[in-house]
């Protein structure tokens, strides 16, 4: 005799507006929002790579509020695929829009790997004169982070020597165990499918997505700030 099969009723008549993640375009959005990151992240490297040590502190503020733009595309795209997929994981279209997501997703955050190489190779002095800078506040404790996880993970000679080279064997967090190795700047769009009973809470929490019953005598809630 099989056990009978049990559903929350709210959660079979969640309806989720997705739409505020793609600014209300719709899913075919995603391919353009994912191109224009890509063209910015190759523009940002080609002014930056190479050149990271050479920032001033203005300069420095700058780079760090285009990586954040560009991670916010990326995450906003990968949180719609994500979450549109959660809800048919049997619907063909909805797993090759997730995985063309990560693909591309994958693609702009090797691009912009560099950053955090040159960054993590900065000689300590050198690195808390750029901290200084006015502005940086939003980014400042991941650049302090990233900065120390690297001398955790990557040994160097102390402030007056030669400097760390940047390489993909020195990279932040390469080597450590897992609990020191460090998330990359840009959101991960690699997702597992939620459950059933994660998946109210992991739209409702997103500050761009609504949710709410479908239920005729309930009216959905409206959009949390961002």
């Amino acid at each position: 005799m099989s056990a009978p099969e049990l559903t929350d009723p709210e959660v079979e008549q969640v309806a989720w507006d997705l739409a505020p993640l793609l600014d209300g375009a719709g899913e075919a959005a995603v391919d353009a929002m994912l191109a224009d990151a890509q063209r910015r992240a190759d523009a940002f490297a080609e002014r930056h790579a190479g050149r990271v040590a050479e920032l001033d502190g203005p300069g420095l503020v700058e780079a760090m509020r285009e990586l954040a733009g560009l991670s916010e595309i990326v995450g906003r795209v990968g949180s719609y695929a994500m979450l549109h997929f959660s809800t048919d994981t049997a619907d063909p279209a909805r797993g090759a829009l997730l995985a063309r997501v990560q693909e591309k997703g994958t693609a702009i955050e090797t691009r912009l790997i560099f950053f955090e190489l040159e960054w993590a190779a900065l000689e300590d002095d050198r690195a808390d004169e750029l901290l200084a800078a006015e502005g940086l506040d939003f980014a400042r404790h991941h650049l302090r982070r990233r900065a120390a996880t690297a001398r955790i993970c990557s040994p160097s000679p102390r402030s007056g020597s030669s400097p760390r080279r940047p390489s993909a064997d020195r990279a932040p967090g390469r080597g450590c165990s897992p609990s020191r190795r460090p998330r990359s700047r840009l959101t991960s769009t690699r997702a597992r499918s939620p459950s059933p009973s994660s998946r109210r809470s992991a739209a409702c929490s997103h500050p761009s997505a609504r949710c709410g019953a479908t239920r005729p005598s309930a009216s959905p809630p409206p959009s949390s700030p961002a």
